[in-house]
């Protein structure tokens, strides 16, 4: 929390916090911060507070000028580029509104108090600085006029809460503090149409909860500083609509577990403060979309363990600070993601010891701080991951050692050591001999380390540990003692001797020609390099090792082997260990030659006593059976027995031979017949491959016979057709003939019957009374309105000459319209056209129609070889004529198929349908058979 001045008046203490002000507003301008006003301010305000240098002021660049200001304020204008003028004042309180000068754009207004309606006139205000002053709310319209306001500062107040609409008319608006005060929530519309902001402070409120994607409308923010608050939780995208975003602080909340969506869309941010929350864990992927991260602090947070992938997706990562968790260990590969960081800082964990991959991957880093833990041992191997370090800073733990790999990284040039328990023994020697070298750290070194944990109050340099350690007499390890290449018996014990001397006592440690490795200290308070060995394991880390005791290190250091057996017999390394230098030597066992050759005597006597003892013990088996034999032999049960011995033995010599030989024969028999099924089976292969062969060329050649006969067929058909249509033809224009002749008589017939009519209507309408055919005659009669029996309207000689005229048309033969027709109708048979086709006879409509044309072997013809009749409506039909039932079957235009399949089933070897020839005429359309 920023401190309040207290109230003051005029005089000095004004003039030198005028100047306090301009000094930070230096300093703010040249580290890049949007202060510039507050510069102007500071700058107008120091030259106005100094009237005694007025002479130093007059060669200035700027010409200032004194105004007319508020009492107990300074206000000075700047009249180069028309900036306009400022207004500073600090601790004062104003009851009633005070009046300000017209061209002022820059206010500074610290711990004062006034109505806040007064900033309704400073029209053409464009930064406002009003802190420590105690507002407690604000207007909805207080910014109504100030629409050109850019930067605007109410830190260290006491608003509780902000109307949804205050802030709406500065659309100029760039930098936006409420640091300090006592909001708990803010309003969704806060920052509506603030579409030029770029820096939001709202650090050390009382926000509990936000709205969703608060910030939304601001997409030209830069910095968003939320930490201070009471924030417990936030949801996923909270902050994806501002994608500009290149800093957000949310230290010093109450978060425990973040979504891991929370940074989704923030490809940009460089600058993350996640410390002093309530985080236990990170979610997997919360960093992913963080890829331009350079500073990341998660200090202070009860996270106990981290996995591989904490920190995946934050490949450019510099900075990270990770200082007081709860973690005791570090994961192998947790810093693959982040190889690119350059400073890491450990202060205030659990670490205990730094092992030798725990900054495996940092192959950049130049800053490592590890302070105020209980960290007591680093690594032999561990700063070999980080060639680049510069800094290294391990104040207050518990270190006793420091890895001598230090004196190897080429950059260091700061090495921070206080506050540590050193042992001031010959494994800290070396850092005498490297701090001689390092002659702008010597200063550093020699006030501040301490051997054990003495502290020295005094200001001297007594008992520190540079001075302990230049004192000792330390030495590297010298040879004394070693075993002599010797010769040994098999399975006699064997005692190699190695003895190394030097301060501080060296350690052994002995290879055995199998790869077997067996460690031994010296001194169990003053560990080696290789304390985290097992005091015996293999040279390859994946064989097993059975620890039989038979070969062991004794109390002394020397290798003991109690039964030599020929896998020992070879070269032994013995290297010896301390601070200062290594050594190695080698002692080579071989087995003595005479063992070789009593065992191979040895292997001759066996042998020989054991062919010895076998045939004593045949002859000895044999004897007494002989003897058996000849006493038992002389009875004649025991011949009997014998003989039927014997022809138990005959008799299984025989059956096995034949057995045998019945073997014999079945396994030449099945090879017999294995070979004979063989060449069956090759034969009938190539007799079906000859066949098959054979099929294929019958196939061809039958197809093509059907081909030709199929063309053939087609070809008889359309000639068919072709006939067809002549015979119809012919007998359409006999039949139209016929029809002509018959109406001519038709109509001849009636002309006579008509006039026959007439006459004899006439006779009769002369012999009816007077009085009734007089009124006929004069048209009253009822009749006398039809056309037959009305003489005024009956034009009879017309009629006549109608009918003259029809008859002469008929007897004449064809018109020029029959002529000059396509389907030109001779009246009688044309020449042009026989009267026989192929024995068809043409004159005559027969029942059964013409006879078929002979055709070869029953063919199925194609469906589009089904000859079409046309209509006088124009459809067209399918005609099929069953000769079995003479019944006809009649298809539309789309029942190909179920013809072809009628005419499949139903006749065999005849034609029913006959195919259309576009070189056919067509029947005219008025025919109708």
């Amino acid at each position: 929390m920023r401190k309040r001045m207290a109230k003051g008046g005029d005089g000095p203490r004004l003039r030198w916090l005028v100047f306090l002000i301009a000094v930070v507003a230096v300093v703010v301008r040249v580290a890049g911060g949007p202060s510039d006003r507050l510069l102007s301010i500071a700058n107008a305000s120091s030259l106005s507070s100094s009237s005694s240098s007025s002479s130093s002021s007059s060669s200035s660049s700027l010409a200032l000028q004194q105004i007319e200001c508020p009492n107990g304020c300074e206000c000075t204008t700047i009249t180069t580029n028309n900036n306009g003028g400022s207004l500073v004042c600090v601790g004062r309180s104003f009851p009633h509104d005070f009046t300000l000068p017209q061209n002022i754009t820059s206010a500074f207004l610290r711990n004062v108090q006034v109505n806040a309606t007064v900033l309704k006139k400073f029209d053409r205000l464009r930064s406002l600085t009003w802190s420590s002053s105690g507002v407690k709310r604000l207007e909805s319209d207080v910014f109504s006029a100030t629409v050109n306001l850019e930067r605007l500062d109410l830190g260290d107040n006491r608003l509780a809460d902000l109307p949804s609409d205050v802030f709406h008319p500065l659309h100029q608006l760039q930098y936006l503090n409420l640091t300090g005060n006592q909001l708990g929530a803010l309003p969704q519309q806060l920052f509506q149409n603030l579409d030029r902001l770029q820096e939001i402070r709202l650090a050390a409120n009382l926000l509990y909860v936000l709205p969703y994607q608060a910030f939304a409308s601001a997409r030209e923010l830069v910095l968003l500083d939320l930490s201070g608050n009471r924030l417990v939780s936030l949801p996923d995208h909270s902050f994806q609509p501002n994608q500009q975003l290149r800093e957000l602080r949310l230290a010093g909340n109450r978060l425990k577990k973040p979504p891991s969506r929370l940074f989704s869309g923030l490809t940009q941010l460089k600058v993350l403060d996640l410390a002093d929350n309530e985080i236990d864990a990170l979610p997997r992927r919360l960093f992913n979309d963080l890829t331009a991260l350079e500073y990341l602090d998660l200090g202070g947070n009860p996270i106990a363990r981290f996995a591989d992938t904490a920190f995946q997706g934050l490949a450019n990562l510099r900075w990270l600070d990770l200082s007081r968790l709860p973690i005791s260990l570090l994961p192998g590969d947790i810093w693959r993601p982040v190889s690119r960081l350059r400073t890491l800082l450990l202060s205030g964990t659990k670490l205990e010891n730094l092992r030798n991959n725990n900054l495996a991957g940092l192959a950049e880093l130049e800053t490592l701080e590890i302070t105020d833990s209980p960290l007591r041992e680093i690594g032999q191997l561990t700063l070999n991951e980080t060639p680049s370090l510069r800094r290294i800073d391990l104040r207050n733990n518990d270190l006793a050692f420091l890895p001598a790999n230090v004196a190897h990284l080429p950059l260091l040039n700061e090495l921070q050591l206080e506050g540590n328990p050193w042992a001031c023994d010959c494994r800290m020697f070396w850092f005498v001999k490297w701090t001689e070298s390092r002659a702008h750290l010597r200063a550093a070194f020699q006030s501040g380390l301490r051997c054990g944990h003495k502290q020295v109050n005094s200001t001297t340099t007594d008992n520190t540990m540079l001075q302990t350690l230049s004192y000792l007499k330390c030495s590297p390890p010298i040879l004394l003692r070693v075993t002599k290449t010797q010769q040994y018996l098999l399975l006699s014990s064997v005692l190699l001797e190695c003895e190394f001397s030097g301060n501080p006592a060296p350690s052994l440690t002995w290879v055995t020609p199998s790869g077997l490795v067996l460690h031994w200290m010296s001194d169990p308070g003053f560990p080696d390099v290789f304390v985290e060995h097992p005091k015996v394991h293999s040279w390859l880390s994946n064989r097993p090792v059975v620890d039989d005791n038979r070969i062991r290190v004794l109390e002394n250091g020397s290798l003991y082997i109690a039964t030599l057996l020929r896998q020992d017999v070879g070269k032994y390394k013995c290297t010896a260990f301390n601070p200062i230098a290594n050594e190695t030597v080698y002692v080579t066992l071989h087995m003595d030659p005479i063992t070789l050759h009593n065992i191979k005597i040895f292997s001759i006597l066996v042998g020989a006593i054991s062919t010895a003892a076998f045939l004593l013990l045949t002859l000895m088996i044999q004897l007494l059976r002989y003897l058996f034999l000849r006493r038992v032999g002389a009875t004649p049960r025991a011949k009997q027995i014998y003989q039927m011995l014997d022809n138990i033995e005959q008799y299984k010599s025989q059956q096995l031979e034949r057995l045998r030989e019945n073997y014999t024969q079945q396994v030449h028999r099945i090879k017999d017949n294995c070979v004979q099924q063989v060449e069956w089976i090759r034969d009938s292969y190539e007799g079906q491959m000859r066949h098959i062969r054979d099929i294929r060329d019958y196939g061809t050649s039958h197809l093509t016979a059907l081909r030709d006969q199929y063309y053939d067929q087609v070809k008889r058909v359309r000639d068919y057709s072709t006939s067809q249509l002549n015979w119809v033809r012919e007998n359409y224009v006999f039949q139209r003939n016929k029809i002509r002749k018959f109406s001519a008589h038709q109509v001849l017939r009636l002309r006579e019957s008509y006039k026959y009519q007439q006459q004899t209507l006439a006779k009769v309408l002369e012999n009816l009374p007077n009085l009734y055919f007089d009124n006929c005659r004069s048209g009253s009669c009822g009749k006398s309105d039809s056309m037959i029996f009305d003489p005024t309207k009956d034009d009879l000689n017309g009629m006549d000459t109608y009918f003259k005229a029809k008859i002469d048309d008929l007897a004449a033969g064809p018109s020029l319209e029959d002529v000059n027709s396509e389907y030109y109708t001779p009246t009688e048979l044309s020449s042009t056209s026989p009267h026989t086709i192929e024995g068809i006879h043409i004159n005559y409509i027969e029942e059964n129609g013409p006879p078929l044309p002979p055709l070869g072997p029953p063919t199925v013809l194609p469906a589009s070889t089904v000859l079409q009749c046309i209509n006088e409506y124009g459809s067209t039909l399918s005609v099929y004529k069953n000769y079995e039932n003479n019944k006809p079957i009649f298809k539309g235009p789309n029942g190909t198929e179920v013809l072809a399949k009628e005419f499949r089933k139903e006749t065999p070897e005849a034609l029913g349908l006959l195919a259309p020839s576009n070189s056919l005429p067509d029947l005219p359309r008025e025919t109708k058979l």
